[in-house]
């Protein structure tokens, strides 16, 4: 789903809504192929993109702890103002990446949950940033 570019909290928290719930299709998939006994069929076919979905849920789901309820829970601001502790949040992450890129793991799982987390910071600095 096409979200074009994140100025607000609230389309923001549409957008990790929504990432949150890529991992349910595929966990349907899994139900539906497991109970036909079809499991080698899911993992080669989709076990990838699940593992994918869940970094991305989990990412999205730390993120929307810090959108929604730290903002509960903490002192009153304006909209922008949280917005921007929001997207220094993710302009950190994206810093991060550098160090992460440098040590990469023997570990082809552990690879691809860096990289997804990395592709997930990414497509949101875009949306925040107008890139």
């Amino acid at each position: 789903m096409f979200w074009g570019s994140i100025k607000d909290v609230t389309t923001l928290v549409k957008f990790l809504n929504t990432k949150a719930d890529e991992k349910n299709d595929y966990l349907a998939k899994f139900d539906k192929e497991r109970e036909a006994d079809q499991l080698d069929h899911f993992f080669n076919s989709y076990g990838p993109d699940l593992h994918i979905a869940l970094v991305h849920s989990r990412e999205a789901e730390r993120m929307l702890y810090l959108a929604v309820d730290c903002r509960a829970n903490h002192v009153k601001m304006s909209e922008n103002a949280y917005y921007d502790i929001l997207k220094a949040h993710v302009t950190r992450e994206i810093t991060n990446l550098n160090t992460r890129i440098t040590s990469r793991s023997t570990s082809m799982s552990s690879n691809l949950a860096e990289d997804a987390k990395s592709a997930f910071y990414i497509e949101l600095f875009k949306k925040m940033s107008d890139f």
